[in-house]
């Protein structure tokens, strides 16, 4: 088998580096429940803020304060009670390059009578009103200046969703080994069962 792997080019020394690596791995996925550190060798959307799971607000809580400002001006907290379901998604700041994700959560507020899709911006209110006219889109909208909401709710990348429930407590969370549209379905079928 060694004069095998010798004549392949590969080295023993290597070959058991590898092994050791991968053991390392599927012990770390079985022991932190599903949760792989592979993902710390990925790229994050917003490279000033890697990724970390253990970062994510915890579930089954009270959300984090989460003040933001509506597009009159003013500041309000969603992370309160609401007579709905609120899905909280943190945009980019490329209205252009969000607009198929703005439009699944349209879609998604349009399903979901028991859903209200909050959305947030990093930008100024300024263009946002035309922006939504034009492209038909309906959702609250909700500029988002401040960096200690993102960290508060360990946004790495764009578009990220969290759903709070009616007493303002965060029963979902958009891993990184979801899609936006497979967080969306799943949004949905909560919905179909919340209370």
């Amino acid at each position: 088998m060694l004069a095998k792997v010798k004549s392949r080019g590969l080295d023993k020394n290597f070959l058991l580096f590898v092994l050791i690596v991968e053991v390392f791995f599927v012990a770390a996925f079985l022991l932190n429940h599903g949760w792989s550190p592979r993902i710390l060798l990925t790229k994050s959307q917003i490279m000033h803020r890697p990724f970390y799971p253990f970062n994510d607000p915890p579930l089954s809580q009270s959300a984090p304060p989460l003040a933001i400002t509506d597009l009159s001006g003013r500041t309000v907290n969603l992370a309160k009670a609401s007579p709905k379901l609120q899905a909280l998604v943190f945009f980019s700041g490329c209205r252009e390059c969000s607009l198929s994700y703005m439009r699944e959560a349209q879609a998604l507020q349009d399903s979901s009578p028991n859903v209200q899709v909050q959305a947030l911006v990093p930008d100024e209110a300024q263009g946002i009103t035309s922006f939504l006219a034009s492209h038909h889109l309906h959702l609250n909208f909700y500029t988002n200046s401040s960096d200690q909401n993102e960290k508060a709710y360990n946004v790495a990348w764009y578009p990220r969703l969290f759903l709070l429930d009616k007493q303002g407590r965060l029963v979902y969370i958009q891993g990184q080994d979801r899609t936006f549209s497979t967080s969306i379905h799943e949004v949905h079928d909560f919905s179909l069962t919340a209370k």
